[in-house]
């Protein structure tokens, strides 16, 4: 499903890979948890626009796997699907300032990420990447130029896809991981997507889920479905996902019972991401590294 307005069945998982950190020699970090050692991960979305490709991920994932094993001079972002692919951190917030650059600030990612998504600035994270990175860990993009608006009040399902840690098994020659999808209604509005900042979506679990059991997938793409899931559309990128909070959430009956779950989306439309590439190569000339990044050209 290339178009975000196609009669393909859907597959979310095709846009999509496991990202964890590591080194150039020590290969994926574990970090210390629950008096043992886990590899946490987050997901990227690949995006083409402008016949360049994208790595499309959210800020507070690369701000959390940094955390965990220190920012130091030679840690990477890794890619693994059938082997591991290393990619750099030449990763930008594009609405934030070349602050984000500096050592200092990095070192209390805490602080600096708290004040930076407080200040409405978008949860996002983008750099370039090669087609045929993509290609072989047998991934594809998806085209921003094909983007379709729609009425939100039109759209049944949003389904995001990523892959939640709670998934990952460590083979010890590497990490094994699965692609999920969920499914959960979208949260109506009359309103365009492209008008809309974020997308909320309401989805149901059999007994009490926690944010452990969602950690991961934030990151991953988000379509839109009808009932009959013959057509979908690109929406955005996952942030978020809510568990219940207290008791009263709880509905239906049986054992085990029934809870809510919240979802929340960041639109990405052509026009947005355009702003956000341009916004990301002036911070990165702004901090003397415009060299990591394809010149803009004729760029939108």
């Amino acid at each position: 499903m290339n178009k975000p307005c196609s009669t393909t069945p859907l597959n979310g998982c095709d846009y999509c890979a496991p990202l964890f950190i590591g080194g150039s020699q020590q290969g994926i970090q574990k970090v210390p948890l629950r008096n043992g050692l886990i590899t946490r991960n987050g997901t990227v979305t690949f995006i083409e626009f402008e016949n360049i490709m994208y790595a499309v991920t959210c800020w507070h994932v690369l701000a959390s796997l940094r955390r965990n094993v220190g920012i130091g001079p030679d840690h990477e972002f890794i890619i693994s699907r059938s082997g591991f692919y290393h990619l750099a951190d030449r990763f930008v917030a594009p609405e934030l300032s070349s602050h984000q650059f500096d050592p200092s600030i990095l070192a209390d990612q805490d602080s600096f990420e708290h004040r930076s998504l407080t200040k409405g600035n978008a949860d996002i994270a983008i750099r370039p990447i090669r087609r045929e990175s993509v290609a072989a860990i047998r991934k594809r993009p998806v085209l921003l130029s094909d983007f379709h608006d729609q009425l939100i009040c039109n759209l049944k399902y949003g389904v995001a896809s990523g892959f939640a840690e709670l998934g990952s098994k460590d083979l010890g020659s590497g990490i094994q991981t699965e692609c999920g999808s969920i499914v959960a209604e979208i949260s109506k509005r009359n309103q365009l997507v492209s008008q809309a900042e974020h997308i909320a979506f309401r989805s149901e679990a059999k007994g009490k889920p926690s944010y452990s059991d969602l950690a991961g997938f934030s990151g991953g793409p988000v379509f839109w479905t009808n009932e009959s899931d013959t057509t979908s559309g690109f929406i955005g990128i996952l942030y978020e996902g809510v568990p219940p909070t207290n008791e009263s959430e709880v509905f239906g009956t049986g054992d085990p019972l029934t809870y809510p779950v919240h979802f929340y989306a960041l639109v990405v439309t052509p026009e947005k991401f355009c702003s956000w590439i341009k916004s990301c190569h002036a911070i990165l000339r702004e901090c003397g590294h415009s060299h990591w990044w394809p010149g803009l050209g004729e760029l939108c």
